[in-house]
């Protein structure tokens, strides 16, 4: 499931224990170091990974930030800014939180900006409402979820891939000897885990939908048979390799590469692939690895990169 993380002060702990059961309470999860690292963890890395395959960044600054010289929360900052400068510029992710009596420092980010640039929320004046932007933030993006899914391809071994790609391939010979409504109402199922996982919105997956021409119908919260029929419509459409009515990892990816391609910007996990090029090798040539490792490669490509397939099977930029 994505996340926020949460950036803070060892003092701070009480407020941002109360914005951490907020924002638990509307169903967004939280990654804080002292519930998300395992002893024997190395620590910056697995600060620096839950920083980028987070679905925000909330820097909580203070009085008591104000007045430390020096602090670690600085090198989470420094990472946190150096994957900001990876992102596109139309989407939030990095949103400054000011805590009662704190200041946005006048941080650099690049190309001439620097953290004032950025809408911050002021806690302080108003906690209800600052909660509330936050988890609208969160929830607006359809895509925010993409660096997560793609992550957790990247990561399965290959056995696992392959066994899932040939359990797909039969899916609707699985499905065959239901009735319309029995298959109906699995495919639906599917589809809501996936929603749920990602915490997306029925209506917002419509709302896509009909954004890249594959459906017509009202966009509210009826998970529908019109639903249904426009993800089997988008996956004939962009000749998805599994044409079952379910709405799973290989179509969201597939919808944001299409979205980015019709909006003419940068695809929202384009930082994140770059990482994940290096990860790739030993994938085999048959189904869902095949599928991650072009799509990898098609998103570098189109981001201007060029590289060639080193024969161990890792991207070498060149």
């Amino acid at each position: 499931m994505p996340h926020v993380f949460i950036c803070y002060l060892r003092q701070n702990s009480d407020k941002v224990n109360r914005l951490v059961q907020d924002l638990e309470c509307n169903s967004v999860s939280v990654w804080l170091d002292r519930k998300k690292i395992h002893p024997g963890t190395r620590l910056k890395d697995a600060i620096r990974t839950a920083i980028q395959n987070g679905a925000l960044f909330l820097p909580c600054f203070s009085r008591e930030y104000e007045a430390r010289k020096r602090s670690y929360m600085n090198e989470e900052l420094t990472l946190a800014i150096d994957e900001l400068r990876l992102r596109p510029t139309d989407r939030s992710w990095f949103i400054p939180v000011v805590l009662d009596g704190g200041t946005i420092p006048n941080r650099d980010i690049g190309g001439g900006e620097t953290l004032h640039n950025l809408q911050w929320v002021d806690l302080s004046l108003d906690w209800t409402d600052g909660v509330r932007r936050i988890v609208d933030t969160f929830r607006q993006d359809f895509f925010h979820a993409v660096d997560a899914v793609l992550a957790g391809l990247v990561k399965v071994d290959n056995n696992t891939l392959a066994v899932r790609s040939a359990y797909w391939d039969t899916w609707n010979q699985r499905v065959a000897g239901l009735s319309d409504q029995q298959r109906l109402d699995i495919l639906k199922k599917n589809t809501r885990y996936y929603l749920d996982s990602w915490s997306l919105t029925v209506t917002q997956l419509k709302q896509q939908l009909h954004e890249l021409g594959c459906y017509d119908g009202p966009i509210d919260g009826d998970l529908s048979d019109t639903l249904v029929e426009a993800i089997e419509r988008f996956q004939r459409n962009y000749n998805l390799r599994h044409v079952d009515g379910v709405f799973g990892e290989l179509t969201y990816l597939e919808m944001e590469r299409v979205a980015a391609v019709r909006n003419r910007v940068q695809p929202y996990s384009l930082g994140i692939k770059m990482r994940f090029a290096s990860t790739t090798r030993g994938l085999t040539s048959s189904g869902t690895e095949t599928y991650v490792r072009d799509y990898v490669k098609a998103q570098l490509t189109a981001g201007g990169f060029l590289f060639s397939t080193h024969s161990s099977g890792c991207f070498v930029f060149r």
